[in-house]
């Protein structure tokens, strides 16, 4: 009795489909559960591209910061903090000062950011925070002065 070979060699056809379901669900899966970092996003500040000069020195309260190599803040000449102290309540205390003389006067506080070349970027950050938090939302930056 000989049996015909052909029986036994069916073609076997490898499915894909599955294995491209999976995938899908592994990818939907991933982009649901992944969180995005918005640490710096909530700054919540107008950054503007050029700062109208105001013609009557009453129009704006302007403070001038200046940002040390060595992290040390100075505000209009006068030193605030400690360079190792991140939440800078003094720098916050004196931009709530300003941004309520200026509410007081009916003109806006205005922030010029002067940061040294050789400052660390997170101390840039830190003042961003600390201007947030006293509420001033026009901040810009300048050149610091040699």
């Amino acid at each position: 009795m000989k049996t015909d070979m052909s029986q036994f060699q069916e073609e076997e056809e490898f499915e894909i489909t599955p294995l491209i379901d999976v995938v899908f669900l592994l990818l939907v899966y991933f982009m649901v559960t992944a969180t995005i970092l918005r640490e710096e996003a909530d700054l919540s500040i107008s950054l503007p591209a050029i700062v109208d000069t105001p013609t009557d020195p009453q129009e704006s309260e302007e403070l001038i910061i200046d940002i040390q190599a060595n992290g040390q803040v100075v505000v209009n000449g006068s030193r605030v903090d400690d360079p190792a102290v991140r939440e800078m309540p003094e720098l916050t205390a004196v931009l709530n000062e300003t941004r309520l003389l200026a509410d007081a006067l009916g003109s806006r506080a205005t922030v010029v950011i002067q940061a040294s070349e050789d400052s660390r970027h997170q101390r840039t950050i830190d003042v961003l925070n600390a201007t947030a938090g006293a509420g001033i939302r026009f901040v810009t930056f300048g050149s610091p002065q040699s």
